[in-house]
């Protein structure tokens, strides 16, 4: 399995960077895990895509 993870401080950064990656292997995605939080000042989102080798 490959993984690749990307971070961005707003969603419509997040699905960009997303798109970038998924246009950059021409693996098989298995899996797409999002996760995002807030500290009252900042947001962060991380995604984390999991690929076939």
């Amino acid at each position: 399995m490959q993984v690749s993870v990307v971070k961005e401080s707003n969603t419509n950064g997040l699905g960009s960077k997303i798109n970038d990656v998924l246009n950059t292997y021409s693996n098989k995605v298995i899996d797409i895990k999002i996760s995002g939080a807030y500290d009252g000042n900042n947001e962060i989102f991380i995604a984390v895509i999991m690929f076939e080798n």
